[in-house]
């Protein structure tokens, strides 16, 4: 009740004074923090109860792809990794395999093309580049890109 009663008292300060977009971005930090800090847990349990002595048991307390990794041990390890989106944005499942992409929060890093075979198994890693961003700097009829 204490920590609702809190809640209700910090909210009505936030709006009295207008600083609702302030409160926003706060709680939005909060939130990927929090996600974060889930991710890490999730691959701490991980490496708790299973064998980390195995290649694919390196990779993941080195918070690496490696071949031969599945889905849910690709997913511990991207999660991990803040500057890109949790989960993948695209999911090609055609029945010889699929593939993720996971696309960067920040355009200027590079995204990964995670490619799994049949099984399914992590088969390659493929990155790639980040999207042009055109810029207002270039003369008419030129490409920025």
């Amino acid at each position: 009740m204490r920590h609702l009663t809190l809640f209700a008292l910090l909210t009505f300060a936030l709006v009295s004074t207008g600083c609702v977009a302030a409160g926003a971005a706060a709680g939005a930090a909060a939130g990927s923090e929090m996600a974060s800090d889930d991710a890490r847990q999730d691959l701490e349990y991980w490496l708790k109860t299973n064998d980390t002595t195995t290649r694919i048991g390196r990779a993941m307390r080195e918070e690496r792809l490696a071949e031969g990794m599945t889905p849910t041990h690709v997913k511990l390890v991207m999660d991990t990794k803040t500057q890109y989106s949790a989960l993948p944005d695209d999911r090609d499942t055609t029945g010889t395999g699929m593939t993720w992409t996971y696309e960067p929060n920040i355009s200027r890093n590079r995204g990964y093309e995670i490619v799994f075979d049949a099984e399914p198994t992590l088969e390659e890693v493929n990155r790639t580049e980040p999207g042009c961003e055109p810029t207002m700097t270039a003369r008419r009829g030129q490409e920025s890109c």
